[in-house]
């Protein structure tokens, strides 16, 4: 083998190997829970709280309408007591014989299995046959303040047989530090409200009953913050109206989710709280967070405390405390008014990087290389200085659209895209024309333009 042939071969063959390694790396990273806070730090002691809060409020399965449901209540409730706020029990019955068609309705089901429906049979009701829901609601409020953030979880487990450690006792135990935190601030510039339903495993029942309750909230009410879990591993944007100008503001807020606007784009559609919120006023007002790796434990007795994942409890945490900050500091007035079509993808959220852009800036970024590529390759050809055939081109689509979905795979994005990018950039180091490398560009370019309509089509025709 020529000597000097060898040499960019060698060196094209470590960057590869260097990008595939440091791609396995930042990959498996990417997609770890945030460590715990240590004994030194600002928020361990409101961490050890919730863990110590979570072990008892789930140290029994604790159904809508049991009584181990009460006992979940009243710890909650002595909670807030102990922080000087006034807590408000909201009660709303609903027929039993009603509940099913309820539930058919909240799912999207054609009918209930037979699991479903014997736990309804199981339900208490009063002597009218009426299934009583009792929902927790806080209000931590200012005179000057104009617009509201509204915490959202559920305090009920899913059945006689789950604990509900994960499901969701570490997302209210979550709330209750941050309504700890800011209990006793007077100048909020928007006021934090903080929402614990009940029945939201049958069908979400709680929810539905404080909408019904409060329709002068809609207006009022900037931004819904739905928490929920069905395991372990990171906190995920996942079921959310993508409004770019509220992912922007959990950016500053120095929350740190996973974050990929495909990701919220084929999970719009929920089966958590705020899918009642998103279809009863609220549409293009909520985040919404979800925890779901790991969750062989989902609705099981193995959801407990014991087998909980305690980083997850403290992304949870971070989370809350982190909005809530944002929101006690900043008016939400406006933020409906600001832009809100955008797309949203992973760099390092871990460490709250991610790719933010406004729909004008990512049209820009895509329309504005291609149209420069076309006018260089028209030029090329009328010269004819421009020979490329099918396969380049295939190439190309292959290569440049793997790395544009890739960007778009929240949990392998540096997995797969950095080593792909190690691969198009060593393609300079085999001295191809220039014209085989802009080919591969152009085509590249056009696949990511065509790919985002045809998700969108997917989406239309298959997921809702």
């Amino acid at each position: 083998m020529n000597h000097d042939m060898a040499k960019p071969r060698v060196l094209r063959i470590s960057i590869i190997a260097l990008a595939v390694a440091a791609g396995i790396g930042v990959g498996i990273w990417q997609t770890m829970t945030p460590p715990p806070p240590g004994e030194t730090a600002l928020h361990y002691p409101a961490y050890k709280r919730m863990l110590a809060n979570i072990e008892r409020f789930s140290a029994e399965p604790h159904p809508s309408g049991s009584v181990e449901m009460e006992k979940v209540r009243g710890y909650i409730l002595a909670e807030m007591e102990d922080m000087g706020c006034v807590p408000i029990v909201e009660e709303k019955a609903y027929p039993v014989d009603e509940i099913a068609d309820m539930i058919i309705a909240a799912y999207g089901v054609d009918r209930l299995d037979d699991t479903f429906i014997a736990y309804i049979k199981a339900l208490p009701v009063d002597e009218g046959g009426n299934v009583n829901i009792k929902n927790i609601l806080v209000k931590l409020e200012s005179p000057g303040a104009d617009s509201v953030m509204l915490f959202l979880s559920h305090y009920d487990s899913a059945n006689n047989e789950s604990p509900g450690a994960s499901d969701a006792m570490q997302a209210v135990c979550a709330h209750l530090e941050t309504i700890h935190s800011q209990a006793n601030n007077a100048n909020l510039k928007t006021d934090l409200y903080f929402l614990f339903t009940d029945a939201e495993e049958i069908g979400m029942l709680g929810a539905r009953a404080f909408v019904e309750a409060h329709p002068e909230l809609v207006e009022r009410v900037s931004v819904v913050v739905d928490m929920d879990a069905s395991g372990g591993g990171p906190l995920l944007l996942s079921q959310v109206n993508p409004h770019f100008s509220f992912v922007r503001m959990m950016a500053q807020s120095g929350a740190r989710p996973l974050v990929s606007s495909l990701v919220v784009t084929v999970g719009a559609k929920g089966t958590s709280n705020f899918e009642v919120f998103r279809t009863t006023g609220y549409e293009g007002k909520g985040l919404g967070f979800s925890a779901s790796s790991h969750n062989r434990n989902a609705h099981t007795m193995n959801d407990s405390y014991q087998n909980m994942d305690k980083a997850t409890a403290w992304h949870f945490l971070h989370t809350s405390l982190s909005l809530a900050n944002y929101a006690a500091n900043n008016s939400l007035a406006t933020i409906n008014h600001l832009p809100r079509a955008g797309i949203y993808a992973p760099l390092l959220s871990r460490a709250g990087l991610n790719l933010l852009l406004i729909l004008p800036v990512a049209y820009a970024l895509a329309i504005v290389p291609c149209a420069l590529a076309l006018a260089w390759a028209v030029l090329q050809m009328a010269r004819k200085q421009f020979n490329i055939t099918f396969l380049v081109i295939i190439q190309g689509l292959l290569v440049i659209g793997s790395i544009g979905t890739a960007i778009f795979f929240m949990e392998g994005n540096y997995l797969f895209s950095v080593p792909l990018l190690a691969m198009a950039i060593t393609s300079f180091l085999q001295k191809r024309p220039r014209a085989y490398i802009t080919a591969k560009v152009i085509s590249g370019i056009i696949t990511l333009m065509l790919w985002t309509p045809v998700l969108t089509v997917y989406y239309m025709a298959v997921l809702r």
